[in-house]
């Protein structure tokens, strides 16, 4: 293989462009996720359990009810309680199957 000097710059610029580029395209986690994985830290919990309970959290949950959980994680309590209002009865009844198994599954506290 025959190295040319122009080569080796491309080689030398995709190595360090690369994994900007790909870190760029990541999608930027919720706010939503932010604070719930923040809260349950604060409330004893280890990183990666918080990380496992919202990844199960988005996979679960409808992104009105992440809504309401996260205003109710911030003490947002009224505007938690309107925005659980506003919740379907189904909505609103995922939450607590989605919190029995978060617990079990990511050895919540």
């Amino acid at each position: 293989m025959r190295h040319t000097k122009g080569g080796d710059i491309l080689g030398a610029a995709v190595l360090v462009c690369v994994p900007f580029l790909l870190s760029a395209c990541a999608k930027p986690a919720p706010p939503e996720r932010t604070i719930l994985v923040s809260q349950c830290v604060k409330d004893g919990n280890t990183e990666e359990a918080c990380r496992c309970m919202a990844d199960k959290a988005e996979a679960a949950l409808d992104k009105e009810v992440l809504a309401a959980m996260a205003l109710a994680a911030e003490g947002k309590d009224d505007e938690a309680d309107e925005a659980m209002r506003k919740l379907t009865m189904e909505q609103q009844f995922s939450v607590a199957p989605f919190a029995a198994a978060a617990v079990e599954a990511c050895n919540l506290s």
